[in-house]
């Protein structure tokens, strides 16, 4: 199986142009407690980890990366399907 790269781009709310963060391997939240700040990590090809406010922040994220997401919930259901 191929490594699944995908680009993110951001832009905060007092930005102007936007930002990309490229060879995105990985990404999800951390801190989705009420009293703490959100961050939205994403991890590279090279294991560098970016942490960024979700507070705004919009983030726009690759075509691939649903194509990412779809395959990985199949793969989720052949296994519990082969486990049962």
């Amino acid at each position: 199986m191929f490594e699944e790269i995908y680009v993110v781009n951001y832009k905060r709310h007092n930005q102007w142009f936007w930002r990309t963060i490229k060879d995105v391997v990985e990404d999800g939240i951390v801190g989705e407690a009420v009293s703490t700040i959100s961050f939205r990590f994403f991890v590279t090809k090279n294991l560098t980890r970016f942490e960024i406010p979700i507070d705004g922040t919009l983030f726009k994220f690759a075509p691939e990366r649903a194509e990412i997401i779809r395959r990985s919930e199949i793969e989720k259901k052949k296994l519990e399907v082969s486990k049962e």
